[in-house]
Parts: structure tokens; C-alpha cells; sequence
């Protein structure tokens, strides 16, 4: 079976008999209690800081290996196989999603309180009064956590195969990447499918890239309501692999969206000798387009931003137009229609 990795690296405290004869329920119960960790599942808990700490996503990783260290090697499926397995969410679950061994065992759980009897409230007081550096930006929310939802086996195939993968020093099981994809998709709103679908076939250094075809075989073996098939084909047909990020995807499936022609993609142009790779390229129209996150100039940011600005001089000379988009611009896709419309991009239905 192949490995994939995780991104938190913080292990879980599991309640467990000691060598000694004692056992650590009490000490945890006692830790609980004075807000140094948090009991993310039943005899299962993590450090108050390490998930304060964390991404959403990487905490999303904790519940899920909070999951399996509860349960009987669960597999888990949809969108928290896609993320254990490494692809990008716009959107997290609200549960992380194990696959029931029957249509009798499907069922939703909510997140168990994750600061015992104490209230939030109290909770984050004790912790502070243990850790006075504790990044603490909010209150309850922090402990919303995610539920565990037993999703119907229902048209997966009976023998679908898993992957091993660590998650928080815990072995977790995983339906395959394919699999994963076929069930998910359909399920999700255009953008984010492709966004997910973007990074599966473009691969990366930790993970393999999907091929197309196995992709689209795996696909044929589930049925799918009329509808779903529909948002299938759809995303299946535009994901490109040469999209190298998820915010190129997710300004790329918003312009497709918004009704304006798609751009080629990853285009070198050469301007007196120099070459230059551009995010969006409409030839036609001469506009070039690129996704930046700022992240790109925080390491050494003044000369990043001075190459930046040669370059971009460097495309307008040839007369083309040139057009940038933000994280912001694609929060608000208002905002990038009316920019895509000021830089003169065509429409798709012109």
C-alpha cells in the first residue's frame, strides 16, 4: 500500500495502562481540567497549544486521527481522504467521514465537547493561567471541532482498496485517491472541484499525479443521479493539470463561471531576449493574467517586488495588457468580473 504524510506533526495523548500499573486517564482527566490539553475524542487528546496553533485544515488532520485511534481501523472517505491524501480544500467538511460497513450504520455524530465540564469560557482561562502566551484570537469558536459522519457504502464498489497514511502519529486508512475523487466531486460546487481535481492530476513532490484515464475508469464504476453526472463531466472536462496552484484554479473555474473565455495556461513569452512564464495568457485579446499571493513577496520582498515589476514592464512593452488577481479578488467575484471586464478578457458567449 502506498504512504502519504500529514501536515501537522503534533501527536495525539491517548488514555492507556502504563508499565507501572497506573494509568494515564487520570493524569489526562487532571491535564483536562487545568486547560493544557483538550479531548478532541473520547480517551483521546492534544495539547491546548498545538491545536490553538493550527490551521483549520491541520486541525481538521487531528479529529481524523482522533477518529482512528477511537475506532476499529476506520476509512475514511470524501473529503477527508482527499485531505489526508494531501489535495487541497477550500472548504472543510463539518465531519470527518468514515465509511459505514452498511446502509444500518450510517449516522452523524457531532464533535464531543472538547474542554470537558468546563465551559469554553473557563476553559481558555485556565489554559491562560497555565500559558499566558497561548495564541488565543477567539473564544468558544476555537472548540467548534468536527463531527464524525458514517457515510452510506451505497454504489462504492465492494473491494475499493485503502492507503496507509500517518496523521498526527496515527496510522489512518483511506479510500484510493480515485475513489475518493469520483464519490467527492459530483458532491462539490464547480470551483472547488477543480481546484481538487487540478492538484490530483498535476501531482506534486509527496504524491503521485492521478492519470486522466484511470481517473475517468474509476468514475464509470459509481452511479450517479442525472445531476450529479452532469457536475462529474463538467469539472472532469475543465481540470487542467497545468494549474499550479489553488488559487490559479479557483480564479480559473470563477472566470469560466463568470462567463468569460478560458486562458491558456503556463505561456512563456520571450521580450528582447528574456523569458517570462505567465499565469493566463488570452492571445488574442493580448492580455496576460496572473493569481499572486502575497506569501510570494515575504521572503526577501523588496527584490522579489523589483523583479516582479521588470517583468510585468517587460509584458506591457510588447503592448499586451496586464491584469493581476488577489485572494481578495476571488472572495468576491464580483470584484474579479469587474476587472476581468476593465482588462477587456472576452466573453465566452461573445
Amino acid at each position: 500500500m502506498a504512504t502519504t504524510s500529514s501536515p501537522s506533526d503534533a501527536a495525539l495523548l491517548i488514555s492507556r495502562a502504563q508499565k507501572d500499573g497506573t494509568h494515564l486517564s487520570h493524569h489526562l482527566t487532571r491535564q483536562l481540567q487545568s486547560g493544557r490539553v483538550l479531548r478532541l475524542r473520547r480517551r483521546v487528546y492534544l495539547p491546548t497549544q498545538a491545536w490553538l496553533e493550527a490551521y483549520p485544515f491541520q486541525r481538521l488532520t487531528y479529529i481524523a486521527a482522533a477518529v482512528s485511534a477511537q475506532l476499529d481501523e476506520p476509512v475514511f472517505c470524501r473529503e477527508t481522504a482527499l485531505h489526508l491524501h494531501g489535495l487541497p480544500l477550500i472548504r472543510l467538511p463539518a465531519a470527518v467521514q468514515v465509511r459505514a460497513p452498511s446502509r444500518h450504520h450510517v449516522r452523524k455524530l457531532p464533535q464531543p465537547s472538547m474542554t470537558g465540564r468546563l465551559s469554553p469560557d473557563a476553559f481558555l482561562a485556565a489554559a491562560r493561567h497555565q500559558n499566558k502566551e497561548l495564541a488565543i484570537h477567539q473564544k468558544g469558536v476555537q472548540f467548534a471541532g468536527f463531527g464524525t459522519h458514517f457515510v452510506s457504502p451505497t454504489g462504492i464498489p465492494a473491494s475499493p482498496g485503502t492507503i496507509r497514511a500517518d496523521a498526527a502519529g496515527q496510522t489512518v486508512f483511506l479510500e484510493d485517491i480515485r475513489l475518493a475523487l469520483a464519490d467527492t466531486v459530483p458532491r462539490m460546487a464547480f470551483s472547488d472541484a477543480v481546484i481538487v481535481l487540478d492538484a490530483a492530476l498535476r501531482g506534486s513532490d509527496s504524491r503521485a499525479a492521478v492519470p486522466r484515464d484511470a481517473l475517468l475508469k474509476t468514475a464509470e464504476t459509481l452511479a450517479w443521479s442525472r445531476s450529479r453526472l452532469h457536475r462529474w463531466t463538467r469539472a472532469a472536462a475543465f481540470a487542467d493539470p497545468l494549474s499550479e496552484s489553488p488559487g490559479e484554479s479557483l480564479a480559473r473555474a470563477l472566470i469560466h463561471e463568470l462567463g468569460f473565455t478560458a486562458p491558456q495556461l503556463q505561456v512563456t513569452l520571450t521580450v528582447d531576449g528574456q523569458s517570462y512564464r505567465v499565469d493566463f495568457l488570452w492571445d488574442e485579446a493580448g492580455i496576460v493574467g496572473e493569481f499572486d499571493g502575497w506569501t510570494k513577496f515575504q521572503d526577501n520582498g523588496r527584490e522579489s517586488l523589483r523583479q516582479e515589476k521588470i517583468r510585468e514592464d517587460a509584458i506591457r512593452s510588447t503592448g499586451r495588457t496586464f491584469m493581476r488577481c488577489y485572494w481578495e479578488d476571488l472572495q468576491e467575484p464580483l470584484r474579479l468580473k469587474r476587472k476581468l471586464q476593465r482588462a477587456g478578457v472576452p466573453r465566452a458567449d461573445a
